[in-house]
């Protein structure tokens, strides 16, 4: 124990997110791949925090307080109570050109 596990990257991140999710994406080539999961936002921050992060800090966010962490790679990870669709939502920002994710937590 006390030892800190091992970062994910974003390909590890995206499959490790993807073990239960449902793919909502609405057009295959969009920027952006919707998945739901169950659980709401505590099960949305136990996997934000499952991922072993770099520079975790808590945020505002327009749907009450919400954390901001980076995967391995700089890809950068965030979760927040809330979206303009519903749901809690885990998000990890577009990195170099590679697509966005967003995990709804229902």
């Amino acid at each position: 124990m006390g030892h800190k596990e091992k970062n994910f990257t974003k390909k590890e991140a995206v499959e490790y997110l993807n073990k239960g999710a449902v793919d909502t994406t609405a057009k295959a080539n969009s920027a952006t791949k919707n998945f739901d999961k169950i659980g709401g936002y505590e099960q949305a921050k136990k996997d934000f925090f499952d991922l072993h992060l770099d520079n975790i800090k808590e945020i505002d966010t327009t749907y009450g307080k919400g954390w901001y962490g980076e995967l391995s790679d700089g890809s950068k990870v965030m979760v927040r109570r809330g979206s303009k669709t519903g749901g809690s939502t885990l998000e990890i920002q577009k990195n170099k050109g590679g697509k966005k994710y967003k995990y709804r937590y229902l």
